[in-house]
């Protein structure tokens, strides 16, 4: 949610590293949530959480791309 305002930031103070600060920040917040909270739970599909776990992929990929950092699709 705060994606918005960091490139505004960014590209009001010039001061990218604020990029990989909030990169960062985004990849512990993605681990914690996926460690408390179960996706597939008795061979069922969470779609509501799924969501959320794509939400956190789609914008860890827009930060990676805009600092021409590569992203696997898979791990």
């Amino acid at each position: 949610m705060k994606w918005q305002d960091i490139l505004l930031e960014v590209a009001d103070s010039k001061q990218v590293n604020h990029l990989t600060s909030y990169a960062i920040s985004l990849a512990d917040e993605f681990h914690r949530y996926y460690q408390q909270y179960r996706i597939i739970d008795n061979d069922i599909v969470n779609p509501n959480r799924l969501m959320v776990i794509s939400a956190y992929k789609i914008v860890l990929k827009n930060v990676l791309d805009l600092l021409k950092i590569p992203s696997p699709e898979k791990m």
